[in-house]
């Protein structure tokens, strides 16, 4: 028997393939890998070819370990993914900015987007820039007083309906 701490399952889908993958934490052996290719020219996610797959493979994986797959890190390519940008500036008073000075501004700018895109969830939060006195800085500086400062920040989000149905078929498999 395989611990579970012992290997990683990726599950790589888009809406032309999907694959399969454990690999061994330790010596990065590819324990077991397979995938399948759509014949079918779709924009979107085939949820129930997705659900085949993992139905011919999971069982092989788990009896191969000997162990339950509980977790797998999904890498999704997919068109449904759906950026917005929005920024915000702060008068900061000459104090010190560090991360905790971001904390509410941040949490004020993920709330403009899903009070604004109530139908998508935020998977993703990246900050691009942050303007500090008229300077931009593409990482936050440490130890820097400043009058003000904006932070443009991307949220990368998907359909909520996208992410229950991908979470339908996983749950079949109790998958997190």
């Amino acid at each position: 028997m395989i611990n579970e701490i012992n290997f990683e399952t990726y599950l790589f889908v888009n809406n032309k393939k999907f694959i399969i993958c454990v690999i061994h934490n330790i010596s990065h052996e590819i324990i077991y890998s397979e995938q399948a290719l759509l014949t079918d020219n779709n924009r979107e996610l085939d949820f129930e070819k997705l659900n085949e797959f993992l139905e011919k493979n999971i069982f092989k994986i788990e009896k191969i370990l000997n162990n339950f797959i509980k977790n797998i890190n999904i890498i999704l390519d997919s068109e449904e993914f759906f950026s917005v940008d929005l920024s915000i500036k702060k008068n900061n008073n000459g104090n010190y900015i560090d991360s905790k000075a971001l904390l509410h501004p941040l949490d004020d700018l993920k709330n403009s987007c899903q009070t604004n895109f109530q139908d998508k969830k935020i998977v993703h939060i990246l900050i691009e820039n942050y303007l500090i006195d008229n300077k931009n800085y593409f990482s936050l500086p440490q130890k820097l007083k400043c009058s003000f400062f904006s932070i443009d920040v991307k949220f990368i989000c998907l359909s909520k309906k996208f992410i229950e149905d991908l979470e339908l078929v996983l749950k079949k498999y109790h998958i997190l």
